[in-house]
């Protein structure tokens, strides 16, 4: 699995993290291209964790919003079945186990709140849970958002203006197989069916506009198309009133 992201808001250089799975490698690795242009730039390869650790898989990237835009990766250490995070703090890359409670951390999906904190979207695969952490000061807290299905597939994590985290994902509990959105109002998570036409909602993609509508892409295997949802943004206008008064 491949996740990128770009330098904002000056540079415009891609950043990706990936899992090695094959020969000598199979750990995490972050590249990302330097130099002034695409022609001219160079790719700088660092490994994340050892080689041959089995530690990576289903990672996600995210960048810190200014400058030296440090990156963070959430990824799940298949040898020990924990759900991890990593960030680079200078040049060295640190490590810290998020979740360990049971066979956590698949498929996750990494924001950063507007104090850089990092919170990471994954299933549970113990439980059978679709699970949201966050950092709060030194601390990691994770609860439960809806009981699914482990093997669902990609989630997806944006947090909006308020830092509040919004995460679609595929229910594939026999009868459901759906495209579903989490979201949390500040107090509790409300748990929506997005779209229900079919085997719908693997592989989804989630992304809020500038007023906080979300916008979902995601596989129809009934039909074998790509889709896209989302809720439209609106404006209420009050209405001008203007009277003549003597």
């Amino acid at each position: 699995m491949v996740r990128w992201r770009w330098s904002q808001p000056i540079l415009t250089h891609p950043h990706v993290s990936y899992f090695s799975s094959w020969g000598t490698f199979r750990n995490l690795s972050y590249a990302y291209l330097s130099g002034t242009t695409w022609c001219s730039g160079t790719w700088e390869v660092e490994p994340v964790e050892p080689a041959l650790s089995e530690t990576g898989w289903g990672n996600s990237l995210a960048l810190e919003r200014t400058y030296p835009y440090t990156p963070h990766i959430s990824y799940y250490d298949r040898a020990n079945g924990n759900l991890k995070h990593a960030w680079l703090s200078g040049t060295i890359w640190l490590s810290e186990t998020v979740d360990s409670e049971g066979d956590v951390g698949w498929y996750t999906s990494l924001a950063l709140d507007s104090s850089a904190l990092p919170h990471i979207s994954y299933f549970d695969a113990t439980n059978d849970a679709l699970k949201y952490a966050w950092l709060s000061g030194a601390t990691w807290f994770s609860e439960t958002v809806d009981g699914v299905p482990w093997d669902a597939g990609s989630t997806a994590l944006e947090l909006n203006r308020a830092d509040l985290p919004y995460i679609s994902y595929y229910d594939a509990t026999p009868g459901n197989q759906n495209l579903k959105l989490a979201r949390f109002d500040g107090k509790v998570w409300i748990v929506q069916t997005v779209d229900s036409e079919g085997d719908v909602g693997q592989g989804s993609s989630l992304a809020l506009d500038p007023v906080g509508c979300p916008h979902i892409s995601y596989y129809d295997a009934t039909h074998s198309d790509l889709r896209y949802a989302y809720i439209p943004s609106y404006a209420v206008y009050m209405p001008l009133v203007m009277r003549n008064y003597p």
